[in-house]
């Protein structure tokens, strides 16, 4: 499987054209102290998948510590491109510090990030 891109931003969707639009996209949330809440983030990865079906999730992770999406079915009729959107919202970082954001297909890690979550000064 290959992967196109994965991005985190504050907003992405899919307008009634199909296009992908995607805004402020990041790879450091500032706090300025911890834990530190965020309201919310967009994970948006874009990758080759066969024809077939197939279980998707992406998790957010730094040690112990994790959130994930539910386990989505994916059943594609052909061969081709696909995206996923996820809306992480109220998600509370216990600490400072690179988090990895991980994106799996079939439980096979196709794409990862690092996530910098970083104490304002």
């Amino acid at each position: 499987m290959k992967t196109n891109f994965l991005i985190m931003c504050d907003n992405a969707y899919l307008d009634e054209n199909k296009k992908l639009n995607i805004n402020g996209v990041f790879d450091a949330i500032f706090s300025p102290g911890f834990p530190a809440i965020n309201k919310g983030m967009f994970v948006v990865v874009n990758f080759e998948l066969p024809e077939g079906p197939h279980v998707e999730f992406t998790k957010i992770k730094k040690g112990s510590w994790e959130i994930k999406t539910p386990k989505t079915p994916i059943t594609k009729e052909r061969s081709g491109k696909h995206q996923f959107i996820h809306n992480f919202s109220n998600i509370v970082f216990p600490e400072e510090g690179e988090y990895s954001v991980e994106v799996y297909v079939d439980s096979q890690l196709i794409a990862s990030d690092i996530l910098h979550i970083i104490k304002k000064a």
